[in-house]
C-alpha cells in the first residue's frame, strides 16, 4: 500500500480495498466473494454491492472482513453513522484488522465538518493502530497531519520523524515537517524543509496547502511566496492558493502583485466578500481610491444587509471628498446597526458640515451614549452645537 497518499476527498482508495482482508480469511470460496465485492466497490454498483453483503452475512455472520466493506458501502451512500457502526464492528471482531481501522481514520476526517468529535476519534484510531504497529506509516502520517491542523506542532514533527526514511523525503512529509517548524518559530528548520520541499519531483497543490497550516500563523511570508512561486512553475495555482500567496505579496509590501494574484483568485473562485474586501483594502493602499470604491460597491451587492460594507464604502467616499455619497453610506450602516458607536461617530462627522449642522448632535449623542468617556465624542458634539450657534448647550461639552 502507497501509504502517504493522502485522499481525504475520497473516502475508498484501491490502496485501502487491497488491506480489507482479515488474517481469518482461509477459504476460497471467502476470497472469491471478498474479491467480487471489492470489484463492484470499485464499479461503484453498489446496489449489487449490497446484495452480495448481504449473502455473505448469512454464510459468514461473525467476519470482521464482510463488516469493513460494508462500511465502506455505506460510506461511499454517504450514510456516515451506519459506516462508522460498521467498521467499528469490524475492529471490535478483529482487534488487529489495520485495514478497518484506516478506513474508519479517513472517515472520521472525511466527516469532521458534522461530527464535532470525530478528529479526536480519527487520532485514537491511529493511536491504536500504533499501538500494535508502531511502524505503520499511514497512521504516522494522518496522526501528524491531524496534530498539525490543532496547531500541536511539536507533536506532529514527532510522529512525522517517524516516517521511514524512504517516506521522510515524500513532498508530504516534507511540507508537514516545514509547517511545523514554522509553527515552532525554527527558521532554519522551515528554511531547510521548504527547500526540500521544492526540491521534491511529487510537490503538489495539497503540499502546498498543508505547507500553510504553520507558516500562515508563523508569518513566514517569504516561505509562502517562494514555494508557491515555485509550484506555480509547475502547474497553475488554485483560486485558495492564490489568495495566499497575494495575501503574502502584500504583507511584503509587493502590492502590485499582490493585487495581481487576489484578482486572479476573485476570478477563478466564487463570489467572496473577504477577497473583495482585501482587494479593496490593498487599492486602498495604493491610493487607489476609485478602484477600491468598485471593489466595495461589488462587495456590497453580494451582502447588501452588511453594515460594515456600507461603512468602509463611506470612508473611502472620504478620502475621494465625495462626502453627500459618504453621509448616505454611513447613514445606511446606522440603520443596519443603529448600536454601533463608530457608525454613529461617522454619520455625525459626515453630518456636521452640512447646512444644519445640527444634523450631526443626534449622532454624536448616541456616539456618547454608547461611549460616554470618549473625549473625542464630547469635542465632536460640542463642535456640531458650536456650528450650530447652539452656545448654551456647547460650552459644557466644550469644557468636559
Amino acid at each position: 500500500m502507497s501509504i502517504l497518499v493522502m485522499s481525504l476527498a475520497v473516502f475508498l482508495c484501491p490502496q485501502l480495498l487491497c488491506s480489507v482482508r482479515s488474517p481469518q480469511i482461509q477459504t476460497r470460496a471467502r476470497d472469491q466473494k471478498i474479491l467480487l465485492i471489492q470489484q463492484l466497490i470499485q464499479e461503484n454498483d453498489l446496489e449489487k454491492a449490497r446484495v452480495a453483503l448481504a449473502e455473505a452475512a448469512s454464510q459468514y455472520p461473525a467476519d470482521a472482513g464482510f463488516d469493513n466493506l460494508l462500511g465502506i458501502v455505506e460510506a461511499q451512500e454517504g450514510d456516515y453513522v451506519a459506516a462508522e457502526t460498521s467498521l467499528r464492528r469490524a475492529i471490535t471482531r478483529d482487534p488487529k484488522f489495520t485495514g478497518a481501522y484506516l478506513n474508519l481514520g479517513r472517515l472520521y476526517q472525511e466527516n469532521a465538518a458534522k461530527d464535532l468529535q470525530a478528529v479526536h476519534k480519527a487520532l485514537d484510531i491511529y493511536r491504536r493502530v500504533l499501538e500494535y504497529d508502531a511502524a505503520n506509516s499511514e497512521a504516522l502520517y494522518q496522526t501528524a497531519a491531524l496534530l498539525l491542523r490543532q496547531s500541536r506542532y511539536q507533536q506532529s514533527l514527532n510522529y512525522v520523524s517517524g516516517l521511514p526514511a524512504e517516506d521522510q523525503i515524500s513532498a508530504q512529509a516534507l511540507s508537514i515537517r516545514c509547517a511545523d517548524y514554522a509553527g515552532l518559530s525554527n527558521r532554519k528548520g522551515a528554511d531547510d524543509a521548504a527547500a526540500r520541499l521544492m526540491s521534491a519531483p511529487d510537490f503538489s497543490g495539497p503540499d502546498a496547502q498543508q505547507a500553510l497550516l504553520g507558516l500562515i500563523p508563523g508569518k513566514r511570508d517569504d516561505l509562502i511566496v517562494a514555494l508557491l512561486e515555485n509550484l506555480q512553475g509547475r502547474q497553475p495555482l488554485g483560486f485558495s492558493l492564490l489568495e495566499s500567496l497575494g495575501v503574502a505579496y502584500v504583507h511584503l509590501n509587493r502590492l502590485a502583485e499582490g493585487r495581481a494574484a487576489l484578482e486572479k483568485s476573485f476570478a477563478d473562485g466564487k463570489p467572496s466578500v473577504a477577497l473583495l474586501l482585501e482587494l479593496a483594502r490593498v487599492a486602498r493602499l495604493q491610493k487607489d481610491y476609485q478602484g477600491a470604491l468598485g471593489y466595495l460597491a461589488h462587495a456590497r451587492d453580494l451582502e447588501p444587509r452588511k453594515a460594515g460594507l456600507h461603512y468602509y464604502f463611506g470612508i473611502v467616499c472620504v478620502d475621494l471628498s465625495l462626502i453627500a455619497e459618504a453621509r448616505d453610506s454611513f447613514a445606511k450602516a446606522v440603520e443596519l446597526e443603529p448600536e454601533n458607536a463608530d457608525y454613529n461617530y461617522a454619520m455625525g462627522a459626515a453630518s456636521a458640515f452640512r447646512q444644519d449642522p445640527a444634523e450631526a448632535v443626534p449622532y454624536f449623542e448616541e456616539y456618547l451614549k454608547l461611549r460616554p468617556h470618549d473625549p473625542r465624542g464630547k469635542l465632536a458634539l460640542g463642535a456640531a452645537l458650536f456650528r450650530a450657534k447652539d452656545y448654551e448647550h456647547e460650552l459644557p461639552w466644550l469644557k468636559q
